[in-house]
C-alpha cells in the first residue's frame, strides 16, 4: 500500500519507523515530505528505499494513504491547499491534535476520506497507545488500512469524535504525568539512603506490575462503563 507522510518531526517520524518495522508498509512504497530538508535526508539514510517528495501536492498525488504529521496550525492551511487543486486526495489520516474532524471536513474537497488520531509519546518508543475516529465516507477497508499502519507504534483504539479531545487530555499527556510520579518516587527513594538507579527501577516495576491486565476490557473497579 502506497503511504506517504507530510512531517518528519518527532511523532511523524516515529509512525514512519513503527510501519516500516512492522512491515505494515515497505520503503519502497512511502513518499515523505518536510519543509526541513534534514529530517528527509536522516530518514533516507536510515530506510534507503524511501521516495523524497518534492512538495506536500507530490506526496499526495503518489499514494493512497497520506498521514498528516504538521503541527495543528497548520493542519487547515494544509488540507486547503492540497483540495484546490482538484485532484482527488488518498485517505488523510490527521495526527493535529484539537482539530476536529468537522473543522478538517470543512477545508477539504467533497468526498474527501478523514481520520482523526491522537498517538502519545510512547510512540517514539513503540508503545504508544493511538485513539481514532472517522469521518464521513470512511470505508471499512479505509478504517483496516489506517489501523495496520497506526499499530506499528503500540495498541490501537476507536473512539467517538466526542471523546477525542478527553483522549488528548488523558493518553495525551497521561505520560507525563507518570514519569513526574516515577521521578518523584526516585527522589524520595535517594533521600531514605536507596541509589537512584535501584529506586527507579523498582519504581518502574511497581507501575508495571500494578497494572498487569491493562489493556484489557476488565471492567473498571469503580463501576463506570466501559
Amino acid at each position: 500500500m502506497k503511504t506517504g507522510i507530510i512531517g518528519l518531526g518527532k511523532m511523524g517520524g516515529a509512525l514512519l519507523r513503527g510501519m516500516l518495522k512492522a512491515g505494515a508498509a515497505v520503503p519502497e512504497e512511502v513518499w515523505v515530505y518536510d519543509h526541513h530538508h534534514e529530517n528527509m535526508q536522516a530518514l533516507r539514510e536510515e530506510y534507503p528505499g524511501v521516495h523524497e517528495a518534492a512538495s506536500e501536492a507530490e506526496a499526495a498525488d503518489a499514494v493512497e494513504v497520506l498521514i498528516l504529521a504538521v503541527k495543528p496550525h497548520g493542519i487547515l492551511p494544509l488540507i486547503s491547499s492540497l483540495s484546490e487543486r482538484g485532484a482527488e486526495l488518498p485517505l488523510l489520516i490527521s495526527i493535529a491534535a484539537a482539530v476536529s474532524l468537522d473543522d478538517m471536513e470543512a477545508c477539504a474537497s467533497d468526498g474527501t476520506r478523514i481520520i482523526r488520531a491522537m498517538p502519545n509519546t510512547p510512540c517514539m518508543v513503540l508503545a504508544g497507545v493511538i485513539a481514532y475516529s472517522t469521518g464521513n465516507g470512511v470505508k471499512d477497508e479505509d478504517e483496516e488500512a489506517a489501523r495496520m499502519l497506526l499499530s506499528g507504534c503500540g495498541s490501537v483504539y476507536k473512539v467517538a469524535e466526542s471523546g477525542m479531545n478527553a483522549v488528548s487530555a488523558i493518553s495525551g499527556c497521561g505520560p507525563a504525568y507518570m514519569f513526574t510520579a516515577l521521578d518523584a518516587l526516585a527522589d524520595a527513594g535517594v533521600a531514605m539512603g536507596l541509589s537512584r538507579k535501584n529506586r527507579f527501577g523498582t519504581g518502574c516495576g511497581n507501575h508495571a506490575g500494578g497494572f498487569p491486565d491493562a489493556g484489557t476490557d476488565r471492567e473498571a473497579s469503580h463501576g463506570a462503563p466501559g
